[in-house]
């Protein structure tokens, strides 16, 4: 069975999160093209929906935060369906999304896998110091 996430898609100026460190709101448009805000990994609890995060590094000027975003705030932003199995813990997963380090495509079928392919896009923004890093797995 396939989520239904058809839901619309919110503004580049849609306000997701105000940087613990230096205040500043970071805008949809920011995640997904100022390269100031750089998304590093994601982590995620298959115990715990409310445990699943992007990680980001603020690299402006006077910042240099490390911060989290639950991953359902960019929901509208998966341009594939989302599956509803949970493969996270399981034999069939190979554990990419239980690491923040780990950067490796995730082919399977999971709720968590479009999310996964998603972090991997928004990381070749331009600008990314870290998008050409190689994988772990």
């Amino acid at each position: 069975m396939i989520m239904d996430n058809a839901r619309p898609m919110p503004s580049d100026e849609t306000r997701l999160k105000q940087c613990p460190c230096c205040g500043r709101w970071i805008t949809l448009g920011d995640f997904l093209t100022n390269s100031e805000v750089e998304p590093i990994g994601m982590s995620i609890d298959p115990e715990d929906a409310t445990l699943n995060y992007y990680y980001f590094n603020h690299e402006c000027a006077g910042c240099g935060t490390t911060f989290l975003v639950d991953v359902m705030a960019f929901r509208t932003c998966i341009e594939e369906p989302i599956p509803q199995n949970i493969l996270t813990g399981t034999a069939d997963c190979a554990g990419h999304c239980t690491h923040i380090e780990d950067l490796a495509v995730c082919r399977n079928e999971c709720r968590y896998a479009p999310f996964r392919r998603f972090l991997l896009r928004m990381r070749e923004k331009p600008g990314n110091r870290r998008t050409h890093r190689a994988a772990r797995r």
